[in-house]
C-alpha cells in the first residue's frame, strides 16, 4: 500500500448519550450508557492486511428500546480477520 504507515492503523472511539425516553408520554425510560470501540490492523504485505477489532468492550448494558419489552443493544463483540486490498 501505497502511502501505508509501516506500524499499521490504531482507532479507539467513544460514544455516549444520556438518559432518554422511548415513548411519546415520557414514561419508558432508557438509561445513559457509554460504549468504547477500538481497532487495530497491521499491513501483512502490500496488499494483505490483518486487523483485529472490539466494539461495547467493556461490556456496557445499552438499553434500546422499551415499549412494550425491554430490548438490549449487542453485548461485547470482538473480531478478529484478513483485509485484501487491491
Amino acid at each position: 500500500m501505497p502511502g501505508a504507515p509501516r506500524l499499521g492503523a490504531l482507532g479507539l472511539q467513544a460514544r455516549w448519550s444520556a438518559g432518554q425516553f422511548d415513548d411519546d408520554r415520557n414514561e419508558l425510560r432508557l438509561r445513559g450508557f457509554t460504549t468504547v470501540d477500538a481497532l487495530v490492523s497491521h499491513p501483512v504485505s502490500e496488499s494483505l492486511e490483518v486487523f483485529a477489532a472490539g466494539e461495547n468492550l467493556f461490556d456496557e448494558r445499552v438499553e434500546i428500546g422499551r415499549t412494550p419489552v425491554l430490548t438490549l443493544g449487542p453485548p461485547r463483540q470482538v473480531r478478529v480477520g484478513l483485509r485484501i486490498n487491491r
